[in-house]
């Protein structure tokens, strides 16, 4: 419901919103408007029809059929924005839509200026009454319609009325109001004012061209600023061109009239700038609404707009002023039309920022706006401190291309070896491994993993007897066999003595010596006695020891301590805790292990080896792709290095972003201004002083004693444009 009603209100008043609310008093006040010029009032209702009879009733049909289609146009626009989908409101579909929107608006504004101008001198009124028209043409039109004292002129003659006297006036002042006059004349209707809205549209195109990257990237900035500068320049330029060309006879000849030759440079001077401005803003406006998205903060300001506004309209004004100089020089438009692609091409091959130049060519730089134009706008857009991302994008770009090498061990153990040669190897070299930590700290976060803690509670299946384990460590030699044991400890001869002393040292010998024989004597001491007899007899155990490992072996207590299984339900939880490993633990528990090494220590650690060393000679076919490489050393840190190096290798000091460096490049723009004034200055002075028979006004027309020489009307200028320079004076009449 709501997207019909915006419908119909486009179709009934060419937009929607809010704003067509000030159509109402706009109709009401039209409908007694049409009353007084003799129009019917029905038509105030007619869409688009209501402004053509209103220009059609002052004399301007056929604006009023331009203004109706631009704005049957614009309507048009308003309707597709309204019913195209969302998806449609973003990227370059909106960038045209919003250019074309603007460009028709700018159009229709320039039109209306002229249709109420029109309707201005219909009533008979001053006009300053343009401005309420413009902005406030509601109420503009209530207080016309409504109040009885505005009634249209009884006499009016729309073609007199364009054609009003053009006799410049006696004062200073008077000749500067009049060249004034003239200008906006021009401007109203003999197709200056194209040039705003092809400045618009120049603006739209270049800038849909910077938006994405421009104030983002190193590139896209110095892109963006060449772009910037560009529409600045070609903006002055088409705006002078042909401005003294086209009408020097016509100027010579109201010098005959009596026009002060100082108040006309000063007209023109005055109307370039109010130009360059309004072309400034609308320059900035449009990159602004295409979707270049400007920085907040400024160097001298909370804002960069209005900083960037004083540098665009510098070069627009240089710029202007130039071909000033041009206009003045060139006998017609023609050749300043031919003149002019030189100025441009000039200007933006030598800007030496995205085109560079030769080193022989760098003094003609030095002489063009566009050099110090994009310098000032790349330290303003803070060039120095944006990314480099070309480097990157490159890189990105060759992905799945293969590369490889062929080298030998022994090269690559000596880049890996060298402190010196490479600066990434040695700082790899330096980098520190390790840690310091106690077996404490390795047991708790051993211990803490859950799986690890069902693994040592787990039973260790280890159901084997003593005597199995006794034959497996045997045969798998980690003990020596019965034999070797034999042979290792009774391989020598021994006293009886010796025998005794050791035997009598195990704790069960000692418990018996205590015990009594028939309640007289100890065991002890009987066998002392005893011993003492034989102490000193020799022995040959090795004879003896099949005997003994039979009478062992065959013991029914040794029997059953071998056929024992001890290793039954043992876990490794157990064995941690049995208390000698656990005191053995404890002991070494909180000790400090210093693990800290260096990658290069690790490295001439393990080159080190012999079997290292040998294969020095042997080659290796390294090949990879470049993106397995990236993925290896990490997309990210690899994109961030290439950004960081790239974007230092082009650091510029000339687009430092300082108030020096701004201010510096504004004198050197402002100097180019008054350059090319006082130049423009001095070849109009010239050329119209030298190029008519006619004498300044103070000598009374003395070399038209006639006064034969009249005005040359506007309409009639183009004509006109490059004779009378043969010296004939002809009747020009108005």
């Amino acid at each position: 419901m709501k997207m019909f009603i915006n419908a119909l209100s486009i179709a009934y008043f060419g937009r929607y919103g809010w704003t067509v609310l000030f159509y109402l008093p706009y109709i009401a006040g039209l409908c007694c408007i049409f009353r007084k010029l003799g129009t019917n009032f029905v038509w105030a209702f007619v869409p688009f029809a209501r402004d053509y009879k209103l220009a059609e009733a002052v004399g301007m049909k056929k604006e009023g059929r331009i203004y109706v289609t631009f704005h049957c146009f614009s309507a048009l626009m308003n309707l597709m924005d309204l019913l195209s989908p969302d998806s449609f409101k973003i990227g370059s579909y909106a960038v045209s839509a919003a250019a074309v929107i603007l460009a028709l608006g700018l159009i229709m504004f320039l039109y209306s200026i002229r249709i109420y101008s029109a309707l201005i001198r219909r009533f008979g009124k001053r006009k300053r009454w343009i401005l309420l028209w413009l902005f406030f043409r509601g109420i503009a039109a209530m207080i016309w319609g409504f109040s009885k004292k505005f009634e249209p002129l009884a006499d009016y003659d729309p073609e007199a009325a364009k054609n009003t006297d053009q006799s410049p006036a006696e004062t200073w002042l008077g000749n500067l109001i009049f060249s004034l006059t003239r200008k906006f004349d021009w401007f109203s209707y003999h197709g200056d004012w194209k040039i705003l809205p092809m400045s618009v549209i120049i603006a739209a195109l270049v800038a849909s061209i910077a938006r994405n990257d421009f104030f983002s990237t190193m590139e896209g900035t110095i892109k963006g600023s060449l772009a910037l500068t560009c529409i600045a320049i070609w903006n002055g330029c088409f705006n002078s061109i042909r401005t003294i060309c086209r009408e020097k006879e016509t100027i010579r000849s109201l010098r005959r009239k009596g026009l002060h030759l100082s108040a006309y440079i000063t007209s023109v001077l005055l109307y370039q700038v109010l130009l360059c401005m309004v072309e400034t803003i609308l320059a900035l406006y449009t990159c602004r609404l295409i979707g270049i998205k400007f920085p907040d903060e400024g160097v001298f300001s909370p804002a960069l707009i209005p900083e960037l506004s004083v540098t665009v309209f510098l070069i627009t004004f240089a710029a202007d002023l130039v071909c000033l100089c041009i206009s003045a020089l060139v006998r017609d438009s023609v050749a300043a039309m031919t003149v002019l692609p030189f100025i441009l091409v000039i200007n933006l091959v030598f800007s030496g920022s995205v085109i560079n130049v030769a080193v022989w060519s760098k003094t003609i730089s030095r002489y063009t706006i566009s050099n110090y134009g994009v310098k000032c706008i790349a330290a303003q857009a803070d060039y120095n401190n944006r990314p480099m991302v070309m480097g990157w994008t490159l890189l990105n770009s060759i992905r799945d291309t293969e590369v490889g090498t062929t080298v030998t061990v022994g090269q690559l153990m000596d880049i890996v070896q060298s402190d010196d040669s490479y600066p990434v190897v040695a700082k790899v070299r330096s980098t520190e491994v390790g840690t310091v930590f106690t077996p404490r700290q390795v047991t708790d976060s051993i211990l803490s993993v859950e799986e690890v803690n069902k693994a040592i509670d787990a039973d260790l299946e280890l159901d084997m007897s003593v005597r199995e384990v006794i034959d497996f460590m045997m045969e798998k030699d980690i003990i020596p066999s019965y034999e070797e044991i034999g042979e290792m400890v009774f391989s020598k001869t021994f006293t009886v003595k010796e025998i005794y002393s050791i035997v009598n040292s195990l704790d069960s010998i000692q418990t018996i010596r205590e015990k009594l024989i028939f309640n007289l004597f100890d065991v002890g001491s009987t066998l002392d006695l005893i011993i003492s007899f034989f102490e000193d007899k020799a022995i040959n155990v090795n004879e003896k020891l099949d005997q003994v490992l039979d009478f062992v072996l065959e013991d029914e207590t040794v029997t059953a301590l071998l056929d024992r299984r001890p290793l039954q339900g043992l876990t490794v939880r157990k064995i941690l805790e049995n208390p000698t490993i656990k005191s053995f633990y404890e002991k070494y528990m909180d000790k400090e292990i210093d693990a800290r090494f260096t990658v290069g220590e690790i490295i001439d650690a393990i080159l080190s080896l012999k079997e290292i060393r040998n294969q020095r000679g042997i080659e290796i076919n390294l090949t990879a792709k470049i993106d397995t490489l990236i993925n290896a050393v990490g997309e990210e840190r690899v994109k961030n290095f290439i950004i960081e190096k790239t974007s230092e290798a082009v650091h510029v000091d000339e687009y430092v972003r300082s108030r020096e460096n701004i201010l510096r490049y504004w004198r050197i723009l402002l100097l180019f201004v008054v350059g090319a004034g006082v130049a423009a200055v001095g070849l109009i002075q010239l050329v119209m002083r030298t190029g008519s028979k006619a004498e300044d006004p103070e000598d009374g027309g003395k070399s038209d004693p006639d006064n034969r020489m009249d005005l040359l009307p506007p309409e009639n200028a183009e004509e006109k444009d490059g004779e009378g320079d043969d010296g004939k004076d002809e009747d020009l009449t108005l």
